[in-house]
C-alpha cells in the first residue's frame, strides 16, 4: 500500500506552486533589426537556465536569476554572441496544476561579442529587459512550460553603430519544483 501512495504521489499532479524552482530552457529571439553594418541578422538562438524562489508569505510571486547565452549570424561570415545574467520577477495569476502569469527580467552582467573573420568587437550593454508571459504544466516535481515575450536590448561600442537586437522570444522551459 506504501508503493502505492508513493507512486501515485509522484505521477498524480500536484501544485505548481514551489519554495524553489530551476528549469533550463531552449529558445529563439527574432531582432526587429534585420541588418547590422549591411548584413543581415537572423534569429539569434541559446539556452538559459533559471533559479526561482517562492518566498512563502508572497506566494503568487517569485524572484531570481537567469543566465542565457545566445548566437545569432550577422551577415555572411559575422556572428553575434550574447552571455547575459539577469534578474528575474514573475507573477502567477494561476498556480495550480496549471500555471499562468508573467515575467520580466533585467540584465546585470551582458557580455556581447560580434566576431568576424577580420575583427572581434566587444559591446557595452544599454538598459536591457524582457516582459512575458509564462504558462506550463506540472507533471509531480517536473513542470514544462513556455515563455514568450518582448525583449528590448541594444548595445553600444564607440566609434560603431550600435546593435539593436530587441525582438520578440520565446522558449521552451523543462524545470523541478520542490
Amino acid at each position: 500500500m506504501k508503493k502505492l501512495f508513493v507512486t501515485l504521489l509522484l505521477l498524480l499532479p500536484l501544485s505548481s506552486h514551489a519554495l524553489f524552482e530551476v528549469r533550463a530552457g531552449y529558445g529563439s529571439a527574432s531582432p526587429e533589426t534585420e541588418t547590422y553594418n549591411g548584413g543581415s541578422v537572423d534569429d539569434m538562438t541559446g539556452f538559459n537556465l533559471d533559479v526561482l524562489v517562492k518566498p512563502p508569505l508572497i506566494s503568487d510571486m517569485g524572484f531570481g536569476l537567469r543566465y542565457e547565452k545566445m548566437k545569432a549570424d550577422v551577415g555572411t561570415t559575422g556572428e553575434a554572441e550574447l552571455e547575459r545574467i539577469a534578474a528575474l520577477v514573475n507573477y502567477r495569476f494561476i498556480d495550480l496544476f496549471a500555471y499562468f502569469g508573467v515575467i520580466g527580467s533585467v540584465g546585470l552582467s551582458n557580455d556581447l561579442t560580434y566576431t568576424d573573420p577580420t575583427t572581434t568587437l566587444d559591446f557595452d550593454a544599454k538598459l536591457n529587459y524582457s516582459v512575458g508571459l509564462e504558462g506550463g504544466i506540472n507533471l509531480g516535481l517536473i513542470h514544462l512550460g513556455v515563455e514568450v515575450g518582448k525583449f528590448f536590448g541594444e548595445f553600444e561600442l564607440a566609434g560603431n553603430p550600435d546593435l539593436d537586437l530587441s525582438g520578440m522570444y520565446w522558449k521552451g522551459l523543462v524545470g523541478f519544483g520542490f
